[in-house]
């Protein structure tokens, strides 16, 4: 449980695709410098990219990879900026409101939306530099539904330190020494449940990722979302909080699993977390990105 609320502590409030060289700033916004004029991408993430790639028979560009992407992609953004005004079209209407953090909630649905017991301001949100590698392991049948499992690299994401000037660290290390404790390997892993037959999104318009969604754009310019709900989401435990023996996730092996989908090495990876860093990492090209906006 600590682990889960530290990281979550660390995605939302961190005062806080693919390469791992460094450039200064001037070299990070060049390797940003895709489409973002009349995108909805917040400039605090205007050194920032997400890169994704899939496993074997998982296509990204279309069908239920895409609102998975949308999904995540809107998470972070708005966990970054700390506005929930800026996840992406169709966000809302596609996810259900936050459990209650009672005690007694489901961990699935506790933090299905960003922000659920955060008490800060957008004007205390800061920049992000760097890329963030996505891997979709796998999208499986349930029930009426889709069950999927996603790796996320949180090593090459690095915010402006706070007591070294003109530095940088990983939102991986501690803020202040710039140093992982040895148990985060710099990798989350997420359980996602979603359906495309509920009835909360029956009269949901069509959606605008019926065709392939790559391009130059950070975002989309519109609803990806369709029809697809997403019924539960959770980077830890998976049902009743407050039950005698919570289900546990990931299992070691799964985190081993996503550890193998990353685009760096192990090595590498704890080398691009701890340490002060005198540039961050070059954030490149959304991967795949998606479309252009429509002239």
């Amino acid at each position: 449980m600590i682990r889960f609320r530290s990281f979550l502590l660390v995605l939302a409030i961190a005062a806080t695709l693919t390469t791992s060289s460094c450039g200064d700033e001037g070299d990070a916004a060049e390797g940003a410098s895709t489409e973002v004029a009349g995108s909805a991408w917040p400039q605090l993430l205007r050194e920032f990219r997400f890169h994704w790639t899939a496993s074997p028979g998982v296509d990204l560009l279309t069908g239920p990879a895409v609102p998975i992407r949308a999904y995540l992609e809107s998470y972070y953004v708005a966990s970054s900026t700390l506005n929930l005004g800026d996840v992406y079209p169709g966000f809302i209407r596609a996810t259900p409101e936050n459990d209650q953090l009672d005690g007694h909630y489901l961990a699935q649905l506790a933090r299905i939306r960003p922000l659920n017991g955060v008490n800060s301001s957008p004007d205390e949100a800061i920049p992000r530099f760097g890329y963030m590698p996505m891997h979709i392991l796998s999208i499986s049948p349930i029930g009426n539904g889709l069950r999927a499992i996603v790796c996320q690299g949180n090593y090459a994401t690095y915010i402006r330190s706070t007591t070294q000037p003109n530095k940088y660290v990983s939102i991986s290390a501690e803020p202040k020494t710039a140093r992982t404790d040895g148990s985060d390997p710099g990798i989350v892993v997420h359980r996602i449940e979603l359906t495309d037959q509920d009835p909360r999104t029956a009269q949901a318009p069509p959606s605008t990722g019926s065709q392939p969604q790559r391009g130059p754009s950070p975002a989309p310019h519109g609803d990806v979302f369709g029809k697809w709900f997403f019924t539960g989401s959770s980077t830890s435990y998976w049902g009743p909080i407050d039950a005698p023996v919570p289900e546990l996730f990931p299992s070691p092996e799964l985190r081993e699993q996503c550890g193998d989908t990353m685009p760096e090495p192990a090595a590498t990876r704890l080398e691009m977390m701890n340490g002060f860093k005198n540039h961050p990492a070059r954030p490149g090209i959304p991967t795949p990105g998606w479309p252009a906006k429509p002239e």
